[in-house]
């Protein structure tokens, strides 16, 4: 499938990375003055400078890696950017200055895909045909039904922005190929990788990093509990008990919540597998079992499996499949027998998710059901549903079944695309992110926030725009998943 490269300029990244963390500066700032304009202001003119340099690096044949990462990297240090400040930021500013990661990635979306479109054929846009599809139908279908029921607008919003941010990463991952060198993308991601892992180190290992950047404050804000005797989050702590009533203090990472640091790091794990990165590879498996990550544990058995399937033999890759089931089945025992409820409850989250369709076939709209939606709700959050908990849960209960077939259309379109791509790492690479996605938001509502999912479907995009294109005879496929010989 690919071919030789056409190498792609440079496009100042460090220059780039200034820019990024002035604006952030410039954002915090704004937001302490409590002006709502002087903020939407600050957060309009940070993407309008980055998106401005990255359509001219694009028109002119410059790689725009970094701009892909940027969400990214604000995902990872968003918390501990904010924490210093938080007790100085009001509500709905704190609100406002969470989703520009979210804001600067569709605007990004709508500049590339805009430049691309020119002279590009139609009908080779397969997948992005079908995923704007399914988009559109959720986006509209959730509103009408949120706005039917009378869901509170806040918690529709947030739950929206989830709902619909793996389409909008896989978007904007399709749409820069043409401007992206693939391996130039994942070397950024194996750089941000370590600076992610030597903060986690620091954050480990220093019992009052958190409480003294006041880290305390900017949860008690989102409102969501802390410990009374550490300040921490509850999640900082494994429901798993090794002793009667001793839990385990879980690696957060600059993230400052294990669920989404875990999940980033398979995706890390992989990356650094398919670069050959033995070390990152063995530091990410480390690093989530100091996490304690469930979803990082299906990834690791996803890939396995994956792995098995491509590169050992038929009876190695079902002696691989056994050992997975066992492992999966072992760990579900264990926390079952030592978890405070925290796996149950996961569970049942996506059990109450088909229990409740026959009553709400169509869904409750956005902000219906799940953990946002009572984080914003006034009282009865989610008007008497035991969906929370769960990614897949909370799609069936927003959306009902027109948002389930969404999904399975969305996902079916990936996986197909997958299985067409001949190079053989690419493929695993491809299909362990699809597969570890899927079974982490089956049990994790987290798994659908854009600090979770950015790089899966970024990368995913990426591959399947490249599948698109070779299959129809389109040059800048072949080009953005041409590899040097080291990573073959």
């Amino acid at each position: 499938m690919a071919t030789a490269s056409v190498p792609r300029a440079r496009s100042g990244d460090a220059i780039h990375l200034l820019i990024l963390g002035l604006g952030l500066a410039v954002i915090i700032l704004a937001a302490e003055t409590g002006s709502e304009a002087g903020l939407l202001l600050a957060v309009t003119m940070f993407c309008s400078v980055l998106i401005a340099f990255a359509a001219v690096a694009a028109s002119r044949n410059a790689d725009v890696s970094f701009f892909l990462l940027v969400p990214s990297v604000m995902s990872a240090f968003q918390n501990v950017y904010l924490s210093p400040f938080a007790h100085e930021i009001p509500q709905s500013a704190l609100q406002v200055v969470i989703i520009t990661n979210f804001i600067y990635s569709l605007l990004l979306l709508f500049t590339l895909a805009g430049i691309r479109t020119t002279g590009f054929d139609p009908r080779q846009q397969r997948a992005a045909r079908v995923t704007l599809g399914v988009l559109v139908v959720i986006v509209l279908f959730g509103t009408a039904l949120m706005l039917v029921s009378g869901n509170n607008i806040v918690g529709a919003l947030a739950s929206a922005r989830n709902l619909v941010a793996p389409m909008l990463f896989f978007l904007l991952g399709y749409y820069a190929t043409a401007f992206v060198d693939f391996h130039y993308y994942l070397r950024l991601v194996v750089s941000l990788g370590w600076v992610v892992l030597a903060f986690a180190i620091v954050e480990y290992l220093v019992p009052d990093f958190w409480p003294a950047i006041g880290l305390h404050h900017l949860w008690e804000l989102k409102g969501i509990a802390v410990t009374e005797n550490s300040l921490l989050p509850r999640n900082f702590y494994a429901s798993e008990q090794i002793e009667a009533g001793t839990f385990i203090r879980r690696m957060a990472g600059p993230f400052a919540d294990p669920v989404n640091f875990g999940t980033f790091l398979f995706a890390l794990l992989m990356v650094a597998w398919f670069l050959r990165s033995r070390v990152l590879f063995l530091a990410s498996i480390v690093a989530s079992v100091l996490v304690v990550s469930k979803g990082a544990l299906l990834g690791l058995l996803a890939f396995g499996t994956v792995w098995a399937r491509k590169f050992r033999s038929a009876f190695e890759f079902v002696l691989v499949g056994v050992v997975t089931v066992a492992a999966g089945l072992y760990f579900y025992a264990f926390t079952q027998s030592s978890s405070t409820g925290s796996t149950t409850a996961h569970i049942n989250g996506l059990i109450a998710a088909f229990v409740e369709l026959p009553r709400h076939p169509l869904g409750r709209g956005f902000g219906g059901t799940g953990v946002l939606a009572g984080l914003f709700a006034d009282e009865a959050a989610e008007g008497g549903s035991a969906i929370v908990e769960s990614g897949l849960g909370s799609v069936i209960g927003q959306l009902g079944i027109p948002g389930l077939i969404g999904y399975i259309v969305f996902f079916a379109m990936i996986i197909r695309s997958v299985h067409r791509i001949q190079d053989v790492r690419v493929y695993v690479l491809g299909m362990s992110l699809a597969l570890a996605f899927i079974l982490n938001a089956a049990f994790n509502e987290v798994a659908l926030s854009p600090n979770s999912c950015a790089i899966y479907f970024i990368v995913l995009g990426l591959i399947v725009a490249s599948s698109d294109e070779a299959r129809g005879g389109g040059a800048a496929g072949a080009r953005a998943l041409a590899f040097p010989s080291s990573v073959r």
